[in-house]
């Protein structure tokens, strides 16, 4: 085939149960002008019966003859693509027929875009919709708190990959760090538009593995404004990020730290920051009001400081909360 406007990457590794849903959703997209690269990561069940069963042009077999597992199966699957751009997929997902032909259009249109997600509702288990951050200093500042991308959502242009790949340090949580280390010289951006279905199984949580890498990738964002927290300051930032409850004045303080050290780097949109650290501040104070119906008597200088709105409207929620947890 010529060369064409999209490679598209899945690896699957014993994905049988789903493998034909996710490869009709790539074969049945409105955007043709594709080649769909299948890596098949050494799977044991009938993922390569399934594979084998489509007699479409557009598709690449490959096949790992043992498990290299995701990162090198990634960096695989990017080194054979021949396409403008990159899109990513998952053999346990679904995207819907014209996320290519709305991904294409955007990036064509926006020729400063060097990666674009965009926002998905959830199959499986539990169904839901989850919106990420649209622009790139939004999604820049989410980024110190978590991934701000659905990968198997992504697309890229493939010269992202010319001096950069995923990161086998950072197996578990390696869309994360790609981001993370992106946002240093590319533009990040989100459609808002549901274009992908994302499948949640029962039980899916995050390993302590996972969670250890992404501390790791959190603490890189936080090198990229040049800022370094005391030991009880991490603390305290890894309970906001898992979201439990912090004293208010623990939080303030580390949110103090990380706004004085981007006003140092300008590493992100200052006004853009101040306003996602806003939104972390009121949503971790009031995950327990009983206690925090306290504070705004001990701290309301501090409150205050955030959002004399928010301040008023999170008082009188803690007091309400207050009663009726007696």
């Amino acid at each position: 085939m010529n060369t064409p406007m999209i490679s598209v990457v899945m690896p699957v590794y014993n994905g049988e149960k789903y493998l034909n849903e996710a490869i009709d959703s790539i074969l049945h997209q409105t955007y043709t002008d594709f080649e769909f690269i299948i890596l098949n990561d050494g799977s044991t069940d009938r993922t390569e019966e399934i594979i084998l069963s489509y007699d479409d042009p557009r598709i690449v077999y490959v096949k790992n003859e043992e498990n290299l597992q995701i990162v090198k199966t990634l960096n695989k699957g990017i080194a054979l693509a021949k396409g403008k751009y990159i899109a990513r997929m998952d053999a346990d997902d679904i995207s819907l027929p014209e996320r290519f032909k709305k991904q294409v259009e955007f990036m064509e249109e926006n020729p400063d875009i060097d990666v674009c997600g965009t926002w998905v509702k959830t199959i499986g288990y539990n169904v839901e919709q989850w919106q990420y951050p649209v622009g790139h200093e939004q999604i820049k500042s989410y980024l110190l708190f978590d991934s701000a991308l659905a990968h198997p959502s992504v697309i890229f242009r493939s010269t992202v990959f010319e001096h950069i790949n995923y990161e086998e340090a950072y197996n578990k949580a390696e869309d994360y760090a790609l981001w993370v280390e992106l946002s240093k010289e590319h533009t990040l951006h989100n459609l808002p538009l549901y274009l992908l279905q994302y499948r949640l199984h029962p039980g899916q949580t995050e390993s302590t593995r996972q969670f250890e890498v992404a501390n790791m990738v959190r603490k890189k964002m936080l090198n990229n404004l040049n800022c370094s927290l005391k030991t009880d300051q991490i603390k305290s930032f890894t309970n906001i990020v898992l979201g439990k409850a912090v004293e208010i004045d623990k939080m303030d303080d580390v949110f103090t730290v990380i706004l004085e050290a981007n006003n140092r780097t300008i590493f992100i949109d200052d006004k853009t920051l101040k306003i996602i650290i806003e939104e972390k501040f009121w949503h971790n104070l009031l995950i327990n009001v009983k206690c925090n119906a306290k504070v705004f008597y001990k701290n309301g200088s501090i409150l205050k400081k955030y959002s004399m709105r928010k301040y008023f409207k999170s008082f009188f929620k803690c007091i309400i909360g207050y009663k009726n947890d007696k």
